[in-house]
C-alpha cells in the first residue's frame, strides 16, 4: 500500500470537486494521515468543525474504492493515526514533566498510542467495506451504513478492555450549549451519531450519476442540525440555574508546577500555598473547602498533625474535601490509593473514596511482569502500582449535599459519572491536568466533564490544580472558572440537580442502540440493490 495511488475504477465514474479530486490522488499514506490529523483539529479548543464534512466523506470515498478488506483496513488505520496523534499529541508533554523519562520518549509514545487506537477505525473500515458488497447495497445505503459502523466503533472504543472514549465525535459540539443539550436524551454516543450523519452529507455528491438523494440527505441533516439547536437554545432559555440553600463551597487552583509538586524542597511550601488561599478574603460565607487531585503531598491518614493545619481554613461545621494518596502497609507488602477525603472542622477524616478506573501505564502496568522484561516503565515513577478501590460511590455526611466523587479520569466515561442507585446532587471531579500544560488536554478534560452533568441532569464542581476549575450548572453552562494556568479561588454557590433524572440518565444508551437497530433495518430491507445497479433509490 505504501506509495500506492488510490485509483479510481474505469467501470465507474467518480467526481467530487475538482479540489477533492486532487486530493484524492495522494497517495494513501500521506493523504489519509494527512485527513486524520485535519479532523482532530474539529475538538476543543479550536472547534474547526467544518473539517469533518470534508475529511470523513473522502475517508468514505477511499475506503469504498478499496480493492480488498485488508486495504480498506489498512486505510482507517492510516487515518487513524492522524486521528489520534493529532488529537491526543498532548499526552507527550507528561514527559517533559519527569527526570526519569527521556523527553524523546514523547514521540513514540504518542504514536505508539495512536497506533494502538487507530486499530477501531480499520476494523470501522474493514468490516464497512465488507459486509457493504456482501449486501450489495446502494450508494446511500452505504453512506448509513458506514455512519453506523463510525458509530458503534466509537461505542466500541469506551467500553473494550478499560475504554477510552476521549475524542468521541459529538464532542465536536463542545463550544454550543444548546447543541450539548442532546446528550441529556441520547448521551455523547447519540450526539455522536447524529454528527457522522451530518458529515457524511457531501459524500453523496461524490457519486454522479444520481444526486437526488445527495440532495435529500443534506436537506435532513440541515433539518435536524437546525431542530437540534433550536431545540436545545429552547431548553436552556427555560431553564434557570436553582442553587443549594445555605452551600458555598471554595475551589482552590494551586498551579502548582508538576516538576515541583513532589520535589521533597518544595512540598511544605505547596502544602501551605493551599492553606493560604482557602483562608483568602470572603471566607466567612464559605461552607465547604475543595482541593484538587493530590493537593496534599503527605499521607494525612497518618498525620493527625497536618490535618489539624487543613482545618484552619474551615469555618465551624464546614468540610475539607481534597485529594491525597492513602497508603496501606502490610508487612512488606504497600498498597496505594489515589484518594479524595473528606475532612471535617476537628480535623477528623470523615469519609473517603479510592479512585476505580485507573489509568493504564499512568496509574498502574497492565501485564507488569512481561513490560517489566521488556524494561518499559510506567509514566509516574515508582515500583508500586495503584490499587484500584471498589467502585463509584455516593458520599453523604451531615450539612454536605450528597456528593459522587470522580478522579481525574473517570469523569470521561458517559454513564458511569454515579451510582446509578444511589442518585447524588451533584459530581465533584478533582484533577491534576498539570502533566500536560497549556495544551488541548485540560480543555478536552473539562469539556467532558461539562457533558457528564447534562447527560444526568447533575452539577459538577471541578477542582484542577492548574486548570481549569469551575463551577458546572446541570446544563453544562459553566457558572464561574479560573483559566489554565492561574493562581486563584472561585467562591460560588452550589447549583441545584434537576428535579426528575434525564432520560438518558434513566435508560442509558435505549435511544442510541434503538437507532441504531432502525437505521439497520432500513440498510438492509431498503438499501439492497438486487439490480446491481450503484444508484440512490430505486
Amino acid at each position: 500500500m505504501t506509495g500506492d495511488e488510490i485509483k479510481r475504477p474505469k467501470s465507474e465514474t467518480f467526481s467530487p470537486l475538482a479540489f477533492g479530486d486532487r486530493v484524492m490522488r495522494l497517495p494513501a499514506i500521506v493523504l489519509l494521515p494527512l485527513l486524520g490529523g485535519m479532523s482532530a483539529l474539529a475538538f476543543a479548543p479550536l472547534y474547526v468543525f467544518p473539517v469533518i464534512f470534508f475529511c470523513y466523506p473522502i475517508l468514505w470515498g477511499v475506503v469504498e474504492r478499496a480493492s480488498g478488506f485488508w486495504r480498506a483496513m489498512a486505510f482507517g488505520l492510516l487515518f487513524g493515526i492522524g486521528h489520534f496523534a493529532g488529537g491526543l499529541y498532548w499526552v507527550g508533554y507528561a514527559f517533559f514533566m519527569q527526570d526519569a523519562v527521556s523527553n524523546w520518549a514523547a514521540v513514540p509514545a504518542v504514536f505508539g498510542l495512536a497506533a494502538g487506537l487507530a486499530i477501531f477505525p480499520a476494523v470501522i473500515c474493514g468490516v464497512y467495506w465488507s459486509v457493504s458488497r456482501r449486501l450489495k447495497l446502494m450508494i446511500w445505503a452505504k453512506v448509513l451504513f458506514f455512519c453506523l459502523c463510525w458509530a458503534v466503533g466509537e461505542w466500541l472504543r469506551g467500553h473494550i478492555l478499560t475504554g477510552f472514549p476521549w475524542n468521541l465525535l459529538g464532542y465536536v459540539w463542545g463550544f454550543s450549549d444548546g447543541l450539548l443539550q442532546v446528550t441529556a436524551y441520547g448521551g455523547i454516543y447519540g450526539l455522536g451519531l447524529l454528527t457522522i450523519l451530518w458529515a457524511m452529507s457531501p459524500a453523496l455528491f461524490f457519486q454522479s450519476d444520481n444526486r437526488t438523494i445527495g440532495y435529500w440527505w443534506s436537506g435532513i441533516a440541515v433539518l435536524t442540525f437546525l431542530m437540534a439547536g433550536v431545540w436545545g437554545q429552547w431548553r436552556l432559555s427555560h431553564s434557570e440555574t436553582g442553587y443549594v440553600e445555605d452551600v458555598v463551597l471554595r475551589v482552590v487552583q494551586g498551579n502548582i508546577d508538576q516538576r515541583n509538586k513532589w520535589h521533597p524542597a518544595y512540598k511544605a511550601e505547596n502544602f501551605l500555598r493551599y492553606i493560604d488561599l482557602s483562608m483568602k478574603s470572603g471566607r466567612e460565607t464559605v461552607t465547604h473547602v475543595i482541593w484538587p487531585e493530590t493537593a496534599v503531598p503527605y499521607l494525612i491518614d497518618e498525620e493527625p498533625s497536618r490535618r489539624f493545619l487543613m482545618t484552619q481554613a474551615l469555618n465551624p461545621g464546614g468540610y475539607l474535601l481534597t485529594g491525597a494518596v492513602r497508603l496501606q502497609r502490610q508487612g512488606e507488602d504497600i498498597s496505594l490509593w489515589n484518594s479524595l477525603h473528606i475532612l471535617d472542622d476537628k480535623g477528623e477524616i470523615r469519609a473517603s473514596y479510592d479512585k476505580s478506573h485507573l489509568v493504564p501505564f499512568g496509574e498502574y502496568m497492565p501485564l507488569r511482569s512481561l513490560m517489566d522484561r521488556l524494561g518499559i516503565a510506567k509514566l509516574v515513577p515508582g515500583d508500586v502500582d495503584y490499587s484500584a478501590g471498589p467502585g463509584l460511590q455516593t458520599l453523604r455526611l451531615p450539612g454536605l449535599p450528597a456528593v459522587s466523587p470522580l478522579i481525574c479520569y473517570e469523569v470521561i466515561f458517559p454513564g458511569a459519572a454515579h451510582d446509578s442507585a444511589d442518585r447524588p446532587q451533584w459530581l465533584l471531579n478533582v484533577t491534576n491536568d498539570a502533566w500536560y500544560g497549556h495544551t488541548s488536554g485540560p480543555y478536552q478534560h473539562l469539556l467532558q466533564s461539562r457533558v457528564r452533568a447534562v447527560e444526568d441532569g447533575i452539577p459538577l464542581v471541578r477542582a484542577a490544580g492548574t486548570g481549569i476549575s469551575a463551577i458546572v450548572d446541570p446544563y453544562g453552562r459553566i457558572r464561574a472558572s479560573i483559566p489554565l494556568g492561574h493562581e486563584g479561588i472561585i467562591d460560588h454557590k452550589l447549583p441545584r440537580a434537576l428535579e426528575k433524572p434525564t432520560f438518558y440518565s434513566t435508560k442509558g444508551e435505549l435511544p442510541f442502540w434503538g437507532t441504531f437497530v432502525i437505521l439497520i433495518f432500513v440498510v438492509v430491507r431498503y438499501g439492497r440493490d438486487e439490480s446491481g445497479i450503484r444508484r440512490g433509490f430505486a
